[in-house]
């Protein structure tokens, strides 16, 4: 268990919150390392929560709280299992899809986002074509943010 909102280790500072909308709860980290900010931040159903129709006050506010967690991240790691089609099925199985995913973390300035927690029905060519169907929406304009499938043995330049 972890009693201490803010965890020091040597030069990394390690803060953590709760999650909500998985079975068995979930918690989200960050690291930060001389002005580097890696979040972790996997099983959230963040459709539940950014669905503006069905949102409730306390969804918004769990809203708001996520996204200033992620909040201009060097690099998040979250899962999105499920393309958009796929959700509706899915609903209340604690992860979310393909595009919530990109909008949110695009809208809360992240600048590396590692998409993991793929669904196991989905092939690698499956994933790589929905990896080039997303990547270049946020590759181009003025803000970019890079967008990958993260893969067992990867290793990051933050």
């Amino acid at each position: 268990e972890i009693s201490e909102e803010v965890i020091r280790l040597g030069p990394i500072i390690l803060d953590w919150q709760e999650q909500i909308h998985h079975p068995g709860g979930s918690v989200r980290y960050r690291l930060n390392l001389n002005g580097k900010k890696v979040v972790y931040a996997t099983d959230m159903e963040l459709n539940r929560i950014f669905d503006s129709d069905k949102s409730s006050k306390e969804d918004k506010a769990i809203a708001r709280d996520y996204m200033d967690f992620i909040h201009n991240a060097d690099l998040l790691i979250a899962d999105a299992q499920y393309t958009e089609e796929e959700y509706p099925d899915k609903v209340g199985w604690g992860h979310s899809s393909v595009p919530v995913l990109l909008d949110v973390a695009f809208k809360s300035y992240v600048k590396q986002l590692a998409v993991f927690h793929h669904d196991p029905q989905h092939s690698d060519k499956f994933l790589d074509e929905l990896w080039m169907m997303n990547r270049s929406r946020y590759r181009s304009g003025s803000r970019k943010m890079d967008i990958f499938w993260a893969r067992e043995g990867m290793t990051l330049a933050i």
